[in-house]
């Protein structure tokens, strides 16, 4: 016997948008909801990805995922594809449409690292919007100008972006008005690399000058997303 899997291809699409940060993939259900916690390989930048049992609709506890970038190109393949799970080995996946398919073997759970358990962040310092144009640009910008790093800085109820780079001159600043925010001012440094995994979308962003960086997904679902990020050493 075996089973179809209900899954929504939006969802699909952003957890693939989110391999960037790790390719490796591990879903585990929790609460009726999915749920995926993962880092990168420094730790610096981490993410809470969650949305309801049926945007993936699978048998068991978890299912892994290897490489999630092989299995979403698999399922591209394919306008209307239809995921079959065995019952008889809840690894072996079937990827069909029509007369066509395609055999996917998951990975075991306990290959792929677990994520934390929690990360506590409290009350932010200051909030602010971006646009997945405004991401788009900031990365566009690192590039043209070389930028190794983005400084934050807040002060007087703004929050600019500053891209720069120790070894040349050229810089790229860029004015956000704050949301809501403490009588503070700190600056958080982050690296090229770090924003660069971001997936472009908008987002409300949460910094503390402790420096931490929590980027939530404005999403139109009841999928959520949270990002976070630590600043740079050094």
């Amino acid at each position: 016997m075996s089973k179809e899997i209900t899954f929504k291809k939006t969802t699909i699409d952003l957890i693939r948008r989110l391999t960037a940060i790790n390719p490796s993939i591990l879903i585990e259900k929790e609460n009726e909801n999915i749920v995926i916690k993962s880092s990168d390989a420094s730790g610096s930048v981490a993410y809470v990805f969650t949305a309801p049992e049926d945007h993936f609709g699978f048998d068991g506890d978890d299912v892994g995922f290897l490489d999630f970038n092989e299995f979403h190109q698999l399922l591209s393949v394919y306008k209307e594809p239809k995921i079959i799970q065995d019952d008889d080995d809840a690894l072996d996946l079937v990827i069909k449409e029509g007369r066509s398919k395609i055999s996917y073997r998951l990975t075991n759970s306990e290959v792929i690292k677990r994520g934390f358990n929690e990360i506590e962040f409290g009350d932010a310092d200051v909030e602010f919007t971006v646009t997945s144009d405004d991401v788009t640009h900031i990365n566009k910008m690192m590039s043209l100008v070389n930028a190794e790093s983005i400084k934050i800085t807040v002060a007087d109820k703004k929050v600019k972006f500053t891209l720069f780079s120790k070894k040349s001159s050229n810089t790229f600043e860029e004015v956000y008005d704050a949301d809501s925010c403490e009588d503070k001012e700190f600056e958080i440094s982050i690296s090229k690399d770090t924003f660069a995994m971001l997936p472009r979308d908008n987002y409300k962003i949460s910094a503390k000058e402790e420096g931490i960086i929590k980027l939530s997904m404005i999403r139109e679902d009841d999928s959520s997303v949270d990002i976070f990020v630590a600043e740079e050493e050094g």
